[in-house]
């Protein structure tokens, strides 16, 4: 009995997966179309699969991107619109918007999308630079004004009070015994250097003792806002490290 209702079932079982197995072959030509970079096929699929799945935003957001590159402007912003109505890859829709709008001469649009990017802080200053698309846009104050919140989002560390408060730090050094009086006979203990580096996020010490079997050592120092403290993480070239946590900031001093 459950062989026969099994084998009876199967045609309509055929039936109504009919439509989903045609709409699946649909979306695997417009993926390869859409890999390979045949904007005209891509836009013809991706039209017809939007119109079959109106919620589906892939569909929309790869239709809007082959029209843009069809330089067919005005529907690529609409599929680009509805991508981002659906809630589908926002910002990437949204900075293609920006840029299209751009293009078209839109400059208060353009502005306006970008705006809307500075939170995401999906794309980096240094690439909206480089868009030909903006040239006009380069020239006006706002973009300025929005490319300074964007650094700020990106690299928090540039202007955080916290991170900044080890900056005197930098440089070279010449290392002499703790408390000793100053005087021209001093003894050299070793050398140090140290860097700024990973956007103003990490210092990195390259301690180097003086005279023979000397010894090595680096450390990273950053301030850990998972702790809200600074940490230094130190590691000597015989194989020992040491990891500081904690401390408190006072008298222009961290006492790990």
């Amino acid at each position: 009995m459950r062989t026969t209702t099994l084998f009876r079932a199967a045609p309509f079982m055929l039936f109504w997966t009919g439509t989903a197995i045609a709409q699946n072959a649909d979306s695997l030509r417009a993926d390869s179309a859409f890999r390979r970079g045949d904007w005209p096929t891509s836009a013809r699929l991706y039209s017809s699969i939007a119109a079959q799945a109106p919620s589906q935003g892939m569909a929309w957001l790869r239709l809007g991107i082959a029209r843009q590159g069809l330089n067919d402007l005005d529907p690529a912003i609409s599929a680009f619109e509805k991508a981002v109505t659906l809630g589908f890859q926002v910002s990437t829709a949204t900075y293609r918007l920006a840029r299209l709008h751009a293009r078209k001469g839109n400059s208060d649009r353009a502005f306006a999308y970008l705006e809307q990017l500075v939170p995401t802080r999906a794309v980096p200053v240094a690439i909206l630079d480089t868009l030909s698309e903006f040239s006009e846009l380069r020239r006006d104050a706002r973009y300025q004004v929005i490319t300074t919140r964007m650094n700020a989002l990106r690299y928090p560390c540039r202007s955080r009070p916290e991170s900044r408060q080890f900056d005197f730090w930098i440089g070279d050094w010449d290392v002499t015994p703790f408390q000793a009086p100053p005087s021209p006979t001093l003894a050299l203990l070793g050398t140090n250097r140290v860097d700024l580096q990973l956007e103003s996020c990490m210092l990195v010490e390259n301690w180097a003792g003086a005279g023979p079997g000397g010894g090595e050592g680096k450390s990273i120092n950053f301030y850990d806002t998972n702790r809200n403290a600074w940490r230094q993480v130190w590691v000597a070239d015989g194989g020992g490290s040491l990891d500081y946590i904690g401390g408190q900031w006072e008298d222009l001093a961290a006492r790990l």
